[in-house]
């Protein structure tokens, strides 16, 4: 795929993001993503997923130099088709492990929430939704799927300050669950596979299920009443401005 890597092995699957040094989530990433993760719940052979990036970035987030360029009905298209990503995710059937190895702010952090499990390398990294720095504002669904990892009280906070985590902050607030040198994060998400490899795959899956069946009615409202004031936010003069200054910034480091 024009985005990603995608390798099998004998019983799992390793999905990298694969968009540059910093894997910036364009609408083509979020639309390959989509298509890799329907193609290996509908594989037999694949019992797991890795998701991963390449060191020093998990994922940049959303490729705001991209979604400034829309139109008011192409950002519409695209926020629709990433929280479909993140809803898709967030029921993936099988066993899903976020193999983080560097930064992994806003929708970068989105993707790994929505993982069973998330390995964090050391280092000078961050994760966190940092979206208000930007003038994003941050739905109900993106704040329950942080609230189920840290709890809703210090979910709230991070979010309304724009937090971004060390790597060992974020262990100890239950945004990810272990961190470890760089060298050991693809191998500690495969030994993390095979420990769920061991229960019987129907009932491990339709535990799953249960498990995250309130969370996932969470995205299942009416689309406007979740999202309607994020989209149309993202038109306002200050948001407009804020992000004109980033893509500047951005264009300018890249050039």
């Amino acid at each position: 795929m024009e985005t990603l890597q995608v390798t099998t092995h004998k019983d799992y699957a390793v999905v990298k993001l694969n968009r540059g040094r910093a894997n910036p989530m364009n609408w083509q990433m979020v639309k390959d993503l989509k298509q890799a993760f329907q193609d290996l719940a509908a594989d037999d052979a694949v019992r797991g997923v890795v998701l991963t990036g390449g060191e020093g970035y998990f994922s940049v987030g959303l490729d705001v130099v991209e979604l400034y360029s829309h139109d008011e009905a192409a950002f519409e298209a695209f926020w629709r088709d990433f929280i479909s990503l993140a809803e898709q995710l967030f029921a993936f059937p099988k066993a899903l492990v976020a193999a983080i190895t560097g930064h992994s702010p806003a929708g970068g952090c989105v993707l790994a929430l929505c993982c069973d499990y998330r390995i964090m390398a050391e280092g000078a990294y961050t994760i966190g939704l940092n979206e208000l720095a930007v003038g994003v504002v941050v739905p109900e669904p993106i704040f329950a799927l942080l609230g189920d990892a840290t709890g809703r009280d210090k979910a709230y906070q991070f979010i309304l300050e724009a937090a971004l985590l060390s790597p060992q902050a974020a262990r100890e607030a239950n945004m990810v669950h272990e961190i470890c040198p760089m060298a050991e994060v693809m191998d500690r998400a495969v030994r993390r596979l095979r420990k769920w490899f061991v229960f019987d795959d129907s009932a491990w899956r339709q535990t799953k299920f249960n498990l995250r069946r309130a969370l996932r009615e969470t995205f299942n409202q009416d689309f406007d009443v979740l999202h309607g004031e994020t989209v149309r936010h993202w038109w306002s003069p200050d948001t407009r401005a804020r992000i004109e200054n980033l893509v500047n910034l951005l264009k300018m480091k890249r050039g």
